[in-house]
């Protein structure tokens, strides 16, 4: 990997951090609730609550492809699925998943009045989540570099070559091994 990726990769990830950070700030103050659908009724569903984000997969929706995007609460008519509690199951992380089938109104989809039974699935993600890993993704060169810097420190104090660690006591001046010069 080159020096320019590894940097455009630290810079990427850090950027994924602050906007995992940013996201958590916005989902105190305001509601999000994005939607988009493809074709064969499968919606998807992407919803912030104080803290945390939420993944839902909807089978069974008779809608339109189409993005939308309420910045605030939507239309009393428009059935969101991910600001339901999530009571399944929870990992240590904070991770939570559910899911199960639900009951819709025929007017929330803009179809016949008959209510109808989707299936969907829930993944709770706090923010906390991918702002740690990514930044420690973004850290991981300046915790290498530190590393190394060290281990030739410690190398160098105990006699050995900092480059690959052979014993110096007996040729000083060259390492025999990689040929690096004390």
């Amino acid at each position: 990997m080159t020096r320019f990726t590894r940097k455009a990769l630290t810079l990427l990830f850090s950027i994924l951090c602050c906007a995992s950070l940013l996201g958590w700030w916005r989902s105190h103050a305001r509601v999000d609730v994005m939607y988009w659908a493809r074709p064969g009724g499968v919606y998807y569903e992407l919803v912030t609550i104080p803290g945390q984000f939420r993944l839902t997969e909807v089978t069974g929706y008779p809608c339109e492809p189409k993005f939308v995007w309420f910045r605030g609460a939507p239309a009393p008519s428009v059935p969101v699925f991910g600001q339901q509690p999530v009571r399944a199951v929870w990992t240590p992380l904070g991770i939570g998943f559910d899911g199960g089938s639900r009951r819709i109104s025929g007017q929330a989809v803009g179809t016949a009045q008959s209510p109808i039974t989707v299936a969907y699935r829930v993944v709770a993600i706090p923010f906390a989540v991918p702002a740690v890993v990514f930044g420690l993704i973004a850290l991981l060169p300046t915790i290498r570099r530190k590393r190394s810097r060290r281990l030739r420190r410690e190398r160098a104090t105990r006699g050995l070559c900092p480059a690959c660690g052979y014993d110096l006591r007996a040729t000083p001046g060259q390492c025999p091994e990689c040929g690096h010069k004390s």
